[in-house]
């Protein structure tokens, strides 16, 4: 859980929600994958990510994917609808 909008030591973490999508075939590429991360209105994060596959990439551990999330910023939900291009398969 982040705690970046937290106030105080003793905050409660903040509720996460996370959606993955993960394209099929080879290990995850993290340089070609991304993440967004949202502040939804009752306080909670939202995180969208998209990981990609490819030849140069690897198997990555729950926490080392947890510490790859947790360095994209947290945005505040402006209402709007945000497109991103999915990686292109290999």
């Amino acid at each position: 859980m982040d705690r970046q909008f937290s106030i105080g030591a003793e905050a409660e973490p903040r509720k996460t929600f996370r959606i993955m999508l993960r394209l099929p075939g080879r290990e995850l590429d993290l340089e070609n994958s991304w993440c967004q991360r949202t502040l939804c209105a009752d306080g909670a994060i939202c995180e969208s990510v998209t990981l990609a596959t490819g030849n140069h990439g690897r198997e990555v551990s729950g926490e080392e994917l947890d510490d790859w999330i947790a360095t994209f910023p947290i945005e505040v939900a402006d209402r709007r609808i945000h497109m991103r291009q999915l990686p292109p398969p290999e």
